[in-house]
Protein backbone atom coordinates (compact mmCIF):
# COMPACT_ATOMS: atom_id res chain seq x y z
CA UNK A 1 0.00 0.00 0.00
CA UNK A 2 1.10 3.46 -0.95
CA UNK A 3 0.89 5.44 2.28
CA UNK A 4 2.30 9.13 2.58
CA UNK A 5 3.55 11.26 5.74
CA UNK A 6 0.20 11.38 7.02
CA UNK A 7 -0.75 7.52 6.99
CA UNK A 8 -3.12 8.20 4.02
CA UNK A 9 -3.08 6.26 1.42
CA UNK A 10 -2.93 7.42 -2.83
CA UNK A 11 -6.93 6.36 -3.04
CA UNK A 12 -7.96 8.52 0.39
CA UNK A 13 -5.85 11.67 -1.19
CA UNK A 14 -7.62 11.16 -4.40
CA UNK A 15 -10.90 11.20 -2.34
CA UNK A 16 -9.54 14.07 -0.22
CA UNK A 17 -8.33 16.35 -3.58
CA UNK A 18 -11.59 15.94 -5.37
CA UNK A 19 -13.81 17.22 -2.24
CA UNK A 20 -11.34 19.70 -1.88
CA UNK A 21 -11.66 21.00 -5.67
CA UNK A 22 -15.61 20.57 -5.24
CA UNK A 23 -15.33 22.85 -2.45
CA UNK A 24 -12.86 25.90 -3.48
CA UNK A 25 -14.68 25.58 -7.41
CA UNK A 26 -17.56 26.56 -5.63
CA UNK A 27 -15.66 30.19 -4.92
CA UNK A 28 -15.17 29.50 -1.27
CA UNK A 29 -12.99 32.14 -0.38
CA UNK A 30 -12.22 30.19 3.26
CA UNK A 31 -8.20 30.04 4.41
CA UNK A 32 -8.88 27.17 6.41
CA UNK A 33 -10.26 25.18 3.05
CA UNK A 34 -7.47 26.52 0.78
CA UNK A 35 -5.01 25.28 3.96
CA UNK A 36 -6.77 21.70 3.40
CA UNK A 37 -6.28 21.56 -0.15
CA UNK A 38 -3.06 22.81 -0.30
CA UNK A 39 -1.44 20.25 2.38
CA UNK A 40 -3.41 17.74 0.34
CA UNK A 41 -1.59 18.51 -2.34
CA UNK A 42 1.62 18.59 -0.85
CA UNK A 43 1.36 15.24 0.46
CA UNK A 44 0.69 13.89 -3.50
CA UNK A 45 3.54 15.80 -4.22
CA UNK A 46 1.98 18.73 -6.40
CA UNK A 47 3.89 21.31 -4.97
CA UNK A 48 3.26 23.71 -7.09
CA UNK A 49 -0.67 23.55 -6.61
CA UNK A 50 0.31 23.00 -2.74
CA UNK A 51 2.41 26.49 -2.87
CA UNK A 52 -0.54 28.03 -4.79
CA UNK A 53 -2.97 27.37 -2.07
CA UNK A 54 -1.21 27.78 1.04
CA UNK A 55 -0.76 31.41 -0.08
CA UNK A 56 -3.78 31.95 -1.31
CA UNK A 57 -5.02 30.88 2.32
CA UNK A 58 -2.95 33.49 3.58
CA UNK A 59 -3.91 36.25 0.43
CA UNK A 60 -7.45 35.90 1.62
CA UNK A 61 -6.94 36.25 5.52
CA UNK A 62 -3.41 36.33 7.08
CA UNK A 63 -4.39 34.93 10.29
CA UNK A 64 -7.19 32.65 8.91
CA UNK A 65 -6.23 29.67 11.60
CA UNK A 66 -4.67 30.40 15.25
CA UNK A 67 -3.93 25.94 14.68
CA UNK A 68 -2.78 25.99 11.46
CA UNK A 69 -1.64 29.04 10.25
CA UNK A 70 1.93 28.34 11.67
CA UNK A 71 1.75 24.52 9.81
CA UNK A 72 0.69 26.65 6.59
CA UNK A 73 3.96 28.53 6.74
CA UNK A 74 6.47 25.68 7.88
CA UNK A 75 4.96 24.01 4.81
CA UNK A 76 5.24 26.98 2.30
CA UNK A 77 8.68 27.33 4.36
CA UNK A 78 9.77 23.78 3.09
CA UNK A 79 8.22 24.22 -0.29
CA UNK A 80 10.55 27.20 -0.81
CA UNK A 81 13.52 25.65 -0.24
CA UNK A 82 12.70 22.84 -2.43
Amino acid sequence: MDTTESGADAGELDEARRYADEALRLATRDGSYLFHAGMIANEQGDTAAAREYLTRAFDVNPLFSPLYGPVARQALDALASD
